[in-house]
């Protein structure tokens, strides 16, 4: 809400305008600083319940990694998930908006029907591309964090993370993974979240999120199909 132009200063205007005694009550997935300021103005001296992070995994989610020697075996193991599993439809997040387009491509030309969905693209674009996926008209949607929020399709039984999420200063954004992996699992259903990982660093990062959230990811290798499967039915 507060990302679309004026709708937060309308938002506190509506809420001027009703009585005092009503009861106002505010919800967010996260609390960066500027939700909080916002939050702050809108609800004075309110109760809040916040949750620990550790708290907040989604218990319906079964996590792995896999290693990946490097960034061009990413692409590799990737083609070989998707040539080895049966997937409805899934999301494949990475970091950069180069990678995501250039990920589509290749994916596209493996024959797989993919698009790509990035903050540089029109909001014309955004919402057909959107449409496309939600209508299952593609099943393989490559994005960066621009659908890591608030994007609901009960197809979706599969995540994976091409690209650790990271945030301004380059560590682990343990919120952003939340949010990510979030996108399959959805109405009580269970999913399948995969991270790449292609050395220390990055595993490190990895390591960080695992402990941060309190819930195991666990390796396993491209051929171990077997129970991702048994985890989606």
């Amino acid at each position: 809400m507060l990302e679309k132009g004026t709708l937060g200063d309308q938002t506190l205007r509506v809420k001027n305008r009703v009585p005092k005694t009503v009861q106002t009550l505010l919800f967010s997935a996260t609390f960066p600083s500027h939700v909080r300021t916002f939050a702050t103005k809108f609800a004075p001296r309110a109760n809040e319940i916040m949750l620990k992070t550790e708290e907040l995994s989604v218990d319906g989610i079964k996590q792995f990694y896999m290693d990946c020697t490097s960034e061009q075996q990413k692409f590799e193991v990737l083609v070989q998930i998707y040539s080895l599993l049966t997937v409805g439809q899934s999301i494949i997040f990475v970091q950069r908006r180069a990678t995501a387009d250039s990920v589509a491509a290749r994916m596209t030309a493996e024959g797989h029907k993919v698009t790509s969905l990035t903050g540089t693209h029109q909001s014309g674009d955004r919402d057909q591309t959107f449409d496309d996926f939600r209508d299952g008209r593609t099943k393989v949607l490559i994005t960066t964090n621009v659908v890591a929020r608030g994007i609901d399709i009960l197809q979706v039984n599969l995540v994976i993370n091409y690209d650790l999420p990271l945030n301004v200063n380059g560590e682990p954004d343990v919120e952003t993974y939340l949010h990510r992996i979030g996108r399959t699992g959805r109405f009580g259903r269970k999913g399948v979240s995969i991270n790449f990982v292609h050395d220390r660093p990055t595993w490190q990062k990895m390591n960080y999120i695992e402990k941060a959230l309190g819930r195991p990811i666990e390796r396993i290798s491209p051929e171990d199909t077997d129970e991702m499967e048994r985890v989606r039915t």
